[in-house]
């Protein structure tokens, strides 16, 4: 490597455990890898069944993977953590949505793993390439401390289409006017 050369990025992705939002952190994933960024992508057990079930996913729909200045098989690294939750998320009695209960209780279980990822990027110092970045699905907002206090980015995934990010946009801004006028009891 020549010495005004700088090393390639090295982020961690973090998606929250449903197919929704694995799919496309893992395509997104799939893509910084093509571009020479080191990927560490953060999944459970049973997410990692189900990758190692369709390895060859990113590269069958990428069109870059074509290009012969890209490799053909993406390198994106996994790394499984533990944890006190069941996955895919757990079904509730009215289909396999959760109940606000539920996904509060779900959230906090894998927000008990902030630990281990930090444990993961410490460790990642030592090594020829540290992660320099967190990519975190939208649902955990205390990936943004952990990053502080680490000293490396962080940056948000929106795994919904735009429409829905415009409406839940336009949502909080009508709550806000709409709370300024009203006292709840």
């Amino acid at each position: 490597m020549d010495s005004l050369e700088l090393p390639p990025p090295h982020v961690l992705v973090f998606p929250f455990p449903s197919a929704g939002h694995i799919n496309p952190m893992l395509s997104f994933s799939t893509y910084l890898s093509l571009k020479g960024v080191i990927v560490t992508f953060i999944n459970t057990s049973k997410t990692q069944e189900r990758i190692d079930l369709y390895s060859t996913f990113p590269a069958r729909h990428l069109p870059d993977a074509q290009e012969e200045s890209l490799p053909r098989v993406p390198s994106v690294r996994f790394h499984t953590i533990p944890g006190p939750y069941q996955d895919p998320i757990p079904p509730s009695p009215h289909g396999t949505t959760l109940e606000p209960p539920q996904l509060a209780s779900f959230l906090a279980s894998i927000e008990s793993q902030c630990e281990v990822i930090e444990e993961l990027i410490v460790n990642s110092r030592s090594s020829d390439h540290p992660i320099s970045c967190i990519v975190s699905d939208s649902f955990f907002p205390w990936t943004h401390p952990l990053a502080e206090k680490l000293g490396i980015q962080r940056i948000i995934f929106w795994t919904t289409n735009g429409m829905t990010f415009a409406d839940i946009t336009k949502m909080r801004h009508n709550y806000r006017s709409l709370s300024s006028k009203f006292t709840l009891i």
